[in-house]
């Protein structure tokens, strides 16, 4: 993911704290979408939403 992109996941976690039920969880999956070339941090920046 790079350390970038990691950090920019965190922040996006950060945020939305209070309705992510899994942080740990959902960082975990986070990190899976990388792995598999699925992670699009500017949906998640533009709209919330980690999947597309």
């Amino acid at each position: 993911m790079g350390v970038k992109r990691a950090a920019t996941a965190i922040l996006c976690i950060l945020e939305r704290l209070g309705t992510i039920l899994n942080p740990g969880g959902y960082l975990r999956r986070l990190t899976q979408m990388a792995r598999a070339g699925q992670l699009y941090l500017e949906k998640i920046l533009n709209d919330g939403s980690a999947y597309a």
